[in-house]
């Protein structure tokens, strides 16, 4: 029975509040558009993000770090096969600073 506009200033705070919290866990703001692939070096750029902004949205670092090993170090997709060629920057509509990030996401994540 919702209609537009109906929302008040109130509920607006608590969507704003949450809004906050959320981006605040987000460490890259991918949004998977995956326009950035294919990588040619191979790194799975969405995936390293998402991975990487998983461990801090869930608090759970011990399991995100484990997954990116298994799954893109052990597949050789992961961020340190960057070549730093640029071509990903040009192509990404968020203007991520995709080579600085992903050697951010690779560092964290090899951490012990």
């Amino acid at each position: 029975n919702a209609l537009p506009n109906s929302l008040t200033q109130e509920e607006i705070g608590v969507f704003e509040e949450i809004k906050k919290l959320y981006d605040s866990k987000i460490k890259v703001g991918c949004t998977g558009c995956s326009y950035c692939m294919p990588c040619s070096s191979g790194v799975n750029i969405p995936g390293v993000f998402s991975t990487y902004n998983g461990i801090f949205s869930a608090d759970n670092s011990s399991i995100g770090k484990e997954n990116y090993k298994s799954w893109f170090c052990a597949d050789n997709e992961d961020a340190s096969q960057c070549t730093e060629c640029g071509e990903c920057e040009e192509k990404c509509p968020q203007h991520i600073s995709i080579m600085d990030k992903l050697k951010e996401a690779h560092e964290y994540m090899v951490a012990r």
